[in-house]
C-alpha cells in the first residue's frame, strides 16, 4: 500500500441479494443458475424489513 497522503478510494462494488436463499447450481457451459428460490426464512426476513 502507498504511504502517500493523497490516496483515495476509486470505487466500491457490492453484490447482494435480498433474503435467505437456497444454494444453487450454476451450469458451467451456459451459466444458467437453478434452485435460487427464496427460503421461508428469507420470506420472513423480507417481511420484517417492510
Amino acid at each position: 500500500m502507498s504511504q502517500s497522503s493523497d490516496s483515495e478510494v476509486l470505487g466500491v462494488v457490492l453484490v447482494i441479494r435480498h433474503g435467505d436463499r437456497q444454494g444453487f447450481y450454476q451450469d458451467p457451459n451456459t451459466y444458467t443458475a437453478t434452485a435460487t428460490q427464496i427460503t421461508p426464512l428469507g420470506n420472513q426476513e423480507e417481511y420484517q424489513l417492510g
